[in-house]
């Protein structure tokens, strides 16, 4: 399984763990502020309940890989995040594959990337058809 498909499953798995966690009481300080944040990054889905939830666990993993907390997972922190939390130690991993030409990930580019994944259109493709998944 490539690099991308492992962090997808991953964003997959922690979108319905907390899916699955208690309701915060509606207008908590913090899930103010995480709309508001992705309001800024994509205005038109930032009111879908179901897309705050795929976006707050993204700003999860992006904190959790970025170690010195500057906003940014550089190619250090992304490196250890696939060998110790993905258990990916293929030594032929090019950190291109994760990084591509940017060599430095921010909770932007982890939304845009998920918004652009199969899985996440996983859903619309299967709407789009004769109805079947």
């Amino acid at each position: 399984m490539d690099v991308w498909s492992r962090i997808v499953v991953w964003i997959v798995c922690a979108s319905f763990l907390q899916h699955g966690q208690a309701q915060k009481p509606t207008g908590a300080p913090a899930e103010e502020s995480l709309q508001a944040e992705f309001c800024l990054i994509d205005p038109i889905l930032c009111h879908g309940e179901d897309e705050l939830r795929s976006f707050e666990a993204l700003v999860s993993i992006h904190k959790q890989m970025d170690d010195d907390a500057n906003g940014n997972v550089d190619v250090e922190e992304s490196d250890e995040f696939l060998r110790e939390d993905l258990n990916y130690h293929d030594p032929t991993v090019k950190h291109s594959t994760f990084h591509g030409e940017d060599k430095l990930i921010s909770v932007e580019d982890l939304w845009n990337t998920w918004k652009a994944s199969e899985v996440y259109n996983w859903n619309l493709l299967s709407n789009s058809g004769n109805g079947r998944i």
